[in-house]
C-alpha cells in the first residue's frame, strides 16, 4: 500500500534585527509532504518513506528531506527489525520526524535536523510462551557537527549511540 500527506501553514512570527530592540511581524510558510509505502508476507515486512518540507521566512526558503527504510524478518521465535535513514536539512525549522519501532510500552518518533544518516537493529526473542527478550542498538551520525547536546547531555563527537533491551515474563 501507498499513502501521501501534504500539510502547510501559514502565519506570522517576530523577527528581531540585530541593530534594534523592536520587532516586526513577517510571514512564514511550511509545507510538509511525504510518501509512505508498506510491502509485506508472511515473514518480510518492508516500509520505506520519504519526507519533504519547505519553510519560508520573509522572503528565505530553506529545505528539509528524509529517506527512511525500514525491514522486518519473522520466525517462529524471532523478529529482526532493521532500518536506516537518510536525513538533510537546511535548518531547525526543517527538522523532520520519523516514527520507529521501540521496545513493547515505548514510543520512538526522534527528529533530525543536518545531515546525516540514523540506524538501528531491533532484535525480538521469544524462548517459551511467557519469556521474551527484545535488545535495539541504534545510532545517530552527524557529518555537519562537532558535538551532539550540550551542558551534561553534551556529547563530544559526531555519534550518538543508544542501547536498550527488556526482558519480559508474563504470570
Amino acid at each position: 500500500s501507498i499513502d501521501t500527506y501534504w500539510r502547510g501553514t501559514r502565519k506570522q512570527a517576530n523577527q528581531t534585527e540585530p541593530s534594534k530592540a523592536n520587532h516586526k511581524l513577517v510571514n512564514t510558510s511550511k509545507n510538509n509532504f511525504g510518501f509512505r509505502g508498506t510491502w509485506q508476507n508472511t515473514r518480510f515486512e518492508i516500509q520505506s518513506r520519504i519526507q519533504f518540507s519547505s519553510y519560508k521566512l520573509d522572503e528565505t526558503d530553506t529545505y528539509g528531506k528524509i529517506l527512511g527504510n525500514q525491514v522486518s524478518y519473522n520466525v517462529d521465535f524471532l523478529k529482526i527489525t532493521t532500518n536506516l535513514t537518510l536525513f538533510d536539512t537546511d535548518d531547525f525549522e526543517n527538522r523532520q520526524y520519523i516514527y520507529e519501532r521501540d521496545l513493547p510500552y515505548g514510543l520512538s518518533i526522534p527528529f533530525f535536523h543536518g545531515t546525516g544518516v540514523r540506524w538501528f537493529v531491533l532484535l525480538k526473542l521469544r524462548t517459551s510462551r511467557n519469556l521474551g527478550l527484545w535488545i535495539k542498538f541504534a545510532q545517530t551520525e552527524y557529518n555537519d557537527k562537532e558535538n551532539l547536546g550540550s551542558g551534561p547531555d553534551l556529547i563530544v563527537g559526531s555519534k550518538r549511540t543508544d542501547l536498550s533491551f527488556q526482558l519480559r515474563y508474563k504470570l
